[in-house]
């Protein structure tokens, strides 16, 4: 996934936490988005 563009949608739910993280590891550029501003800082 080295310099691909990931979606993640319902990045605050477990599996979405997930996702994040496996994607960014993988050198992946990652666009995350959540409902609620507040709990998508908790991921960043």
């Amino acid at each position: 996934m080295l310099g691909r563009r990931v979606l993640i949608v319902s990045a605050i739910s477990a599996v979405g936490r997930i996702a994040v993280q496996l994607a960014a590891r993988s050198g992946a550029r990652v666009v995350a988005i959540a409902r609620d501003w507040a709990r998508h800082e908790e991921c960043s």
